[in-house]
């Protein structure tokens, strides 16, 4: 089956190079695997690389990392289409808040980047920036798995209820349920 995968990804290559359209590379994007959605944002030159753990897809560190090194980017590009915690489409699902406009509303941005492969956790052990740099806030070992907090607080916007997932970091601080805000981390738009 993996084969089929890889030799279907090859030819969506091609054709969305030969006949690239809005709505083509929408169709091949929703039915090419998240790997290759992403393969084209990802950024090499950072110490840390793609792998897989039991949850799917994950972000760790190619070498021991002292705390304060830059680790990956979390590229953002603007969409109309707001998080839905668990939806299939990665339209959906893989989106941030990237910033306000002058009324306070959410501008939605599409994540790009490693940061597209950061798993949650209530611990985390690197922090997002207010450029957007995903940072080590400790010492992290060799192969170790990179996490940052999906929660981090935002003053001004109520969190939504379409906001809500299961935690399954397994720290010692697990909330369980991720259903509002923590105060402790402040997300990269409230950062000055």
């Amino acid at each position: 089956m993996r084969s089929h995968a890889c030799y279907f990804n090859k030819i969506a290559t091609i054709i969305v190079i030969a006949f690239s359209t809005p709505y083509l590379t929408f169709a091949l994007e929703k039915l090419a695997p998240i790997e290759s959605y992403y393969s084209a944002y990802v950024h090499e030159g950072y110490p840390s690389y793609l792998s897989k753990n039991q949850f799917g897809f994950c972000l760790r560190a190619a070498k021991k990392l002292e705390s304060g090194i830059i680790v990956a980017t979390a590229n953002l590009i603007q969409t109309s289409k707001p998080y839905i915690a668990h939806h299939e489409s990665p339209e959906h699902a893989y989106v941030a808040i990237m910033g306000f406009n002058d009324n306070h509303e959410v501008i939605w941005g599409k994540v790009r980047g490693k940061w597209a492969f950061c798993n949650h956790s209530c611990d985390p052990n690197c922090d997002l920036n207010s450029q957007w740099y995903v940072i080590t806030n400790r010492t992290i070992q060799q192969d170790e798995e990179l996490t940052t907090a999906y929660d981090a607080y935002i003053a001004h916007i109520p969190w939504s209820s379409t906001w809500n997932f299961e935690c399954k970091c397994n720290a010692v601080t697990c909330k369980k349920i991720i259903a509002n805000y923590r105060t402790d981390i402040l997300h990269p738009t409230q950062q000055n």
